[in-house]
């Protein structure tokens, strides 16, 4: 396995396990754990040591030797979990998160890491609703952290004093923030993807301008593809994205739509609404040969399809 892979990662000041550690909402958790400190101490100071220099096998030794003393160790089992995530042990690092979402449900980077380890099984639903709540609490902290509100646990899912206060703090997400060297790993991209997705209302109304967000979601899901062309609900996220955006620019900038549409094509080639999307755009383009045998050819293969023989009739000039 590649080791520097996630490198970005690690590094990020929103994704460190060291803050996790040190966060003030875990001061309970802490507490409880310092009644043992005196019998770990140093071995959870080699733990992180190794986590930052990036051993993980190692980590993963010094982990479980920590673990022998106190198996409930809150701030062990997350390093533990991370490193099992980046040797690739991805069943055994889900059981430890789920351990540690069972304790600590409010705190973001632990919903962030486990839908990680949901994308590398290929648990693509279950990952972005994972990525969705830890949007959802960071988000919280953020705006309690700007206005100076004291957290609540279980914050609720819509509020709309929050979605529609007139000054709404920017995310501080690592989805957005994250520096983009050009050479990041398949996930980094997804994450980034998710992020502008987001139908979350200080992420949505931030973006929503000009189409921005859906923009920059396919522009990452491009980066996804171009690593893993397999990845199929990449492949829907981004067709869908375009479609949307097509839809937008539809009898207001007819060229652009198209445009839209054709890159779709590139990704669902046989996608019989997108077909007959081109085929209409091309005819309002004033390419009617071109539009006319697009239609044809989608005809002759879907002959049952009530939408199609409705456009071919139009297309022809036979209605």
């Amino acid at each position: 396995m590649d080791e520097n892979k996630d490198k970005k990662i690690i590094k990020s000041p929103y994704y460190s396990l060291e803050k996790l550690s040190e966060d003030s909402s875990l001061v309970k958790r802490g507490l409880r754990d310092l009644s043992i400190w005196p019998k770990i101490e140093e071995l959870f100071k080699k733990l992180k040591s190794q986590y930052e220099a990036e051993k993980y096998p190692d980590c993963i030794i010094t982990a479980e030797e920590i673990l022998k003393t106190d198996s409930n160790h809150f701030f062990t089992l997350c390093y533990f979990a991370r490193s099992l995530y980046f040797v690739e042990r991805y069943e055994e690092a889900l059981k430890i998160l789920e351990r540690c979402l069972e304790d600590e449900k409010e705190y973001y980077f632990l919903w962030s890491f486990r839908g990680d380890v949901y994308y590398k099984m290929g648990k693509y639903l279950e990952t972005i609703n994972d990525y969705d709540e830890a949007l959802r609490l960071e988000l919280y902290e953020v705006w309690c952290q700007v206005t100076g509100d004291e957290k609540k646990a279980g914050f609720p899912q819509y509020s709309p004093e929050y979605a529609n206060a007139p000054t709404k703090p920017k995310a501080s997400s690592f989805w957005e923030n994250e520096d983009d060297s050009g050479s990041q790993e398949e996930i980094f991209y997804f994450r980034k993807a998710q992020f502008y997705l987001s139908t979350r209302g200080a992420i949505y109304n931030e973006f929503k301008e000009n189409d921005i967000g859906k923009k920059r979601a396919v522009e990452a899901l491009k980066r996804v593809i171009d690593i893993n062309p397999s990845n199929w609900f990449a492949v829907n996220q981004i067709v869908e994205a375009l479609d949307f955006l097509a839809e937008k620019q539809r009898g207001v900038n007819n060229q652009e739509a198209f445009t839209y549409i054709d890159t779709a094509l590139h990704y669902d080639p046989n996608n019989t609404n997108l077909l007959i999307s081109k085929a209409i755009l091309l005819y309002h383009l004033g390419e009617k040969e071109r539009a006319v045998e697009l239609i044809s050819m989608v005809k002759e293969k879907y002959p049952d399809h009530d939408g199609v023989d409705f456009i071919y009739k139009k297309i022809n000039d036979l209605e």
